[in-house]
């Protein structure tokens, strides 16, 4: 009996666990892009190429971010990769 409701317990604890850790795409792809805008305009283009391009991880083809990231590598010095 009470190893029964320990199973549950840890079933429902898993179970919860893996819920919370599900973020949809849309919400992590704002939360990049919201971040990265925001280091952009504080001049912080390092942190801003990294959350670019983990924005570009979850849709390759969202032209926001690849605008952003070629600003942030020109932010950088970097014009070259910028370019590409």
């Amino acid at each position: 009996m009470v190893l029964g409701q320990f199973l549950r317990a840890c079933a429902l604890l898993a179970a919860i666990l893996v819920l919370a850790a599900c973020q949809d795409e849309a919400a992590r792809l704002a939360e990049h892009q919201a971040r990265a805008e925001a280091y952009l305009e504080e001049g912080k283009y390092a942190e801003a190429v990294i959350e670019f391009k983990n924005a570009l991880q979850v849709d390759p083809n969202l032209a926001d971010a690849h605008h952003g990231l070629a600003k942030a590598l020109i932010g950088q010095k970097q014009v070259r990769q910028a370019y590409w």
